[in-house]
């Protein structure tokens, strides 16, 4: 219809021509716009991952077994022996008494004392003690109470007190030493006791450097009480140069230095016992030591202590013991799955001493507790759950640990 009405027109050809192209071409256009509205455009595929090759399966790793030097403990005991408290019996002034009543009492019950001696009094035979004239000790019996296994400490040059000014402490303490030394050429000196009981912090600095321990006191009980509320006894006491030591008296009933002990045993602690005299009515002048108990007094003494778990032992070897156990480090390093060697250090001061340090190994339950056993003669095939306790010097050849017997073959 619209191509007749347009071709009714009057007009030249060659317009009408070029009217009917515009007219074509405005259809085709319009159904091209119609079919893009119907077609939505074509989207970019996405591009898929490539799968990673699947790995082939592991073996699970199995868990190691653990050495014997990841699987051992090493304890030092507080005491030596692993005993619940220490104690020691000492005797101050060195006077002949103590050597002809207290020494034999003491080797009777297998107890090991210490006796701080006056030093430059020594040659004198006696000792003028503020108007008493006591007889002393010789530089022999000094000897023979060394040989026997007991300490000889210091107590002073000349025991001046050492807490009053214009006193020489220099020359009390280290000379003290050195006389005793130089008379008695096996004993080291590595300990001493302050004349009647006093000190003070300028001369307990010079002690620190000649001595490893120095014991103080009371004599009187309550004295001893106030002194252990600041300075206790203890396992590891607060000030190794004013050690607290139970006075014991014959005006002084048992029952006191008996509460005393218990109550320093109960804590763990370390029962000093100090004494002078010792007599049983036989010694005749000169004068005994001062404050004099009778031999079955000691003894009574000793008995009490030896019914306890207590480690009794001399005061400059307690005193040791507990310099190495605090500064003791200890090394392991495997020699192999089933040897260990064990090093511990301590105090290279307390080495003057010798005292082992007791030492508990032990494999831990992860491991089935292992029995083990000290290479080099102390060997002992331990069933299991049982532990291995030696006794260790300090700064020493280390030990060899190693699983005992059928374990270490089937490991």
């Amino acid at each position: 219809m619209l191509f007749r009405k347009f071709h009714a027109y009057r007009c030249p050809a060659y317009i009408k021509i070029a009217g009917l192209c515009i007219v074509i071409a405005v259809f085709v256009i319009a159904c091209a716009a119609m079919q893009a509205r119907e077609e939505p455009p074509e989207v970019a595929a996405e591009p898929q991952p490539i799968p990673e090759p699947t790995p082939e399966p592991r073996p699970e790793p199995q868990p190691e077994e653990p050495s014997l030097k990841d699987s051992l403990d090493v304890e030092i005991a507080t005491w030596r022996g692993f005993a619940g408290g220490a104690a020691s019996i000492t005797f101050d002034d060195g006077t002949w008494d103590q050597y002809a009543l207290g020494a034999p009492v003491l080797e009777e019950y297998g107890v090991r004392g210490t006796f701080f001696i006056i030093s430059h009094l020594m040659n004198r035979g006696v000792w003028n003690d503020s108007g008493t004239v006591r007889r002393l000790m010789s530089w022999d019996e000094a000897a023979e109470l060394a040989e026997a296994g007991h300490e000889i400490g210091a107590h002073g040059a000349t025991h001046a007190d050492l807490s009053r000014s214009g006193a020489d402490a220099e020359y009390e303490l280290t000379e003290s030493r050195r006389r005793i030394e130089e008379k008695l050429s096996d004993v080291e000196v590595v300990s001493m006791s302050w004349p009647y009981f006093r000190s003070t912090s300028e001369v307990r600095a010079i002690a620190e450097e000649v001595y490893i321990a120095a014991r103080g006191g009371a004599a009187i009980p309550d004295q001893y009480r106030s002194l252990h509320e600041t300075n206790p006894s203890s396992a590891t006491p607060p000030d190794l140069y004013k050690i607290n030591a139970i006075g014991v008296r014959p005006v002084d009933p048992p029952e006191d230095w008996i509460e005393l002990a218990e109550a320093l045993y109960a804590e763990g602690g370390w029962a000093v016992v100090t004494l002078h005299g010792i007599d049983d009515g036989s010694l005749g002048p000169p004068r005994i030591g001062w404050q004099p108990i009778r031999p079955i007094d000691l003894a009574a003494i000793i008995e009490g202590l030896q019914s306890r778990d207590l480690w009794i032992a001399p005061f400059g070897e307690v005193a040791a013991y507990i310099r190495h156990r605090e500064r003791a480090e200890i090394e392991l390093q495997a020699l192999g799955e089933h040897e260990v060697s064990v090093a511990i250090s301590g105090d290279e001061r307390a080495n003057r001493v010798g005292v082992p340090l007791t030492v508990r190994l032990s494999a831990r339950d992860e491991v089935g507790a292992i029995p083990i056993e000290l290479v080099g003669g102390l060997a002992a095939d331990l069933p299991s759950g049982r532990d291995l306790v030696v006794e260790v010097t300090p700064n020493s050849e280390p030990l060899i640990i190693r699983a005992a017997g059928e374990v270490a073959a089937g490991r």
